[in-house]
């Protein structure tokens, strides 16, 4: 099925499609492209979407909550809370974050930068919780460390082995003062 973006026309290449999405199997990807009832942006007119909404978003007053309550897309909250943090706005920051989390739970980089806000704070133990959730759901990537290590010991490139067995160490070393 031949696609173009619903908003500038550009024909749209299934392969970039699957790239940029590649959170989703390639399977369910083939059962969006093919469903005549849904229409794509291009990487250009949704990153301009996206960019249009965090505006919305930045200038809004008091009703914010209600605002991101209505958001189901994560990027556009991500983004406002992002630059919420940056520019000091830590509660709106929380909000949009607390969001993404409401769409995603298992968005770790949510609850990593959920974490980075509460520590802001001085809330030592909601900012360990938030860390944890981000951790727990990204476990397996001390495991890839070790694994990784192990490679190179096998290779014969002890020193490169050594190297990555440290920071794993290191890293270990860093959770367990955080209980």
């Amino acid at each position: 099925m031949n696609r173009t973006c619903w908003n500038c026309k550009k024909p749209l290449i299934f392969e970039e499609f699957k790239e940029v999405n590649y959170d989703f199997s390639e399977e369910r990807l083939k059962e969006l492209w093919n469903n005549p009832n849904l229409e794509f942006l291009c990487c250009n007119c949704y990153t301009k979407t996206i960019r249009e909404e965090v505006k919305k978003l930045l200038i809004k007053g008091d009703n914010i909550k209600e605002s991101l309550e209505s958001i189901t897309n994560p990027t556009i909250l991500r983004r406002y809370g992002l630059i919420c943090f940056m520019r000091g706005k830590v509660k709106r920051a929380k909000m949009a974050y607390k969001r993404v989390l409401e769409l995603e739970p298992s968005d770790k980089n949510t609850w990593k930068n959920l974490g980075h806000l509460y520590l802001e704070e001085g809330k030592m133990n909601k900012a360990f919780r938030a860390y944890k959730n981000a951790l727990d759901l990204n476990i397996e990537t001390l495991y890839d460390i070790r694994d990784y290590a192990l490679f190179y010991k096998i290779k014969g490139n002890t020193e490169k082995a050594q190297e990555l067995l440290g920071k794993l160490k290191i890293l270990l070393s860093e959770l367990s003062l955080l209980e």
